[in-house]
């Protein structure tokens, strides 16, 4: 809905926070749904926030915590 609420606004390319919360690697079809929605939008992604996990919850600065949050960043950066 965001892709097609910014081009009603006039804007032709978005920029988005990373939509799946729990998803450092969300499924295929998850990235296909995104996709197609910028494109029926007539939208352009210019740019893509990493997985962060729950940043008003504990997750923030988990980075930098060795073990399975830092691991699921190392997993999303190709995503």
């Amino acid at each position: 809905e965001r892709p097609a609420a910014a081009r009603a606004a006039g804007f032709t390319a978005v920029e988005l926070w990373w939509p799946w919360v729990d998803a450092p690697v969300p499924e295929q079809a998850e990235l296909d749904a995104l996709r197609d929605a910028l494109k029926d939008a007539g939208t352009r992604l210019v740019g893509l926030n990493f997985y962060a996990g729950q940043l008003p919850g504990p997750d923030r600065g988990a980075l930098s915590v060795p073990g399975a949050e830092s691991e699921k960043f190392r997993a999303n950066v190709p995503v």
